[in-house]
């Protein structure tokens, strides 16, 4: 009579994982057909109650732009080990700060990101009625040392920021 009881707690967890950790309720059909005793004897699944765990809240924001475009973080990324179908293998990501929408341009050689930064803010411009006022990079030598960049940066009065490197 106990081996039955063990061979059926056997069955049950072998079962419950193959299936994807199924509750017990969900499992006894599943028993019945099998002509097994679905038996809930003390069956603990560490997976499941993990999974049952909620995550602490995100904390509360700190930013501090106060309108869309007051803001923005740029990074340059690449190159990337394969080429898009295009011959990409950087990218350029642009974020406001303040909405934190997200605009991502392919580029294939990083001397493309001060074009698409002029263009970008052009864009902000006619479509948002907005000028960008500050922008903030990662210590990016394509951008913190470019004579283009910093007399576009002089040019339209954009305050240029770094960061400390590895660090968003």
């Amino acid at each position: 009579m106990v081996c039955d009881v063990f061979a059926n707690l056997a069955h049950f967890t072998t079962w419950h994982n193959k299936l994807g950790h199924m509750s017990h309720s969900k499992m006894k059909p599943v028993f019945d057909f099998l002509k097994l005793q679905s038996n809930k004897a003390k069956l603990i699944c560490d997976i499941c109650s993990k999974a049952k765990q909620h995550r602490l809240p995100f904390p509360v924001s700190s930013i501090t732009s106060t309108c869309i475009f007051e803001l923005i973080h740029i990074d340059t990324w690449g190159p990337y080990h394969f080429k898009t179908h295009s011959g990409h293998r950087y990218f350029l990501t642009i974020v406001d700060d303040f909405s934190r929408s997200t605009w991502t341009y392919l580029m294939v050689t990083k001397d493309e990101a001060m074009s698409i930064i002029k263009s970008f803010t052009s864009m902000a411009h006619t479509q948002f009625d907005s000028t960008v006022k500050a922008i903030r990079t990662n210590n990016a030598l394509e951008l913190s040392t470019s004579h283009e960049a910093l007399d576009f940066f002089a040019k339209t009065g954009i305050l240029h920021q770094t960061s400390c490197t590895q660090t968003p």
